[in-house]
């Protein structure tokens, strides 16, 4: 990896990219603020795109994934546009990483299970999997975040 800039003091807790290739992150941003911002993948130079401000949004939120379906990034309880509309989504639980493999979505929390999530109603009972002892998947999943 080749570092092309420092983040501006934003501390990022979770990315997420899109089809075309342009970086998004989510994290306090220098105010303290939690925020979504883009991220000049060249330069490293950080845009806010959202700031909550005082208000309590983003509370929550480890990683993105971007769902192009909806061309909105979901994350913690929330959906965000690239505009920074941020609405609440029925996750249905809190997940550490969050990843998309063939246009299905997929939660991971702390590496020890994963959960398909509909991009528009949530968590889809019935599609948990125990990673941890599973055969076929290698013991490096067991610290997954972020896993974009």
């Amino acid at each position: 990896p080749t570092l092309v800039g420092n983040l501006s003091g934003y501390k990022v807790y979770g990315l997420g990219i899109t089809p075309s290739g342009d970086l998004y992150g989510v994290g306090n941003e220098p105010s303290g603020s939690l925020g979504f911002f883009s991220i000049d993948r060249n330069t490293g130079t950080t845009t806010t795109v959202y700031s909550s401000g005082s208000t309590p949004t983003l509370v929550g939120v480890r990683d993105i994934v971007y769902d192009p379906t909806s061309g909105r990034f979901i994350g913690g309880g929330y959906s965000i546009s690239l505009a920074g509309d941020v609405q609440t989504f029925p996750l249905g639980g809190t997940y550490d990483g969050l990843a998309s493999d063939n246009g299905k979505l997929y939660g991971y929390n702390f590496g020890r299970y994963q959960e398909e999530i509909s991009p528009t109603t949530g968590r889809i009972p019935g599609t948990f999997r125990l990673l941890e002892g599973d055969p076929n998947v290698p013991e490096t999943y067991g610290s997954l975040t972020g896993a974009g």
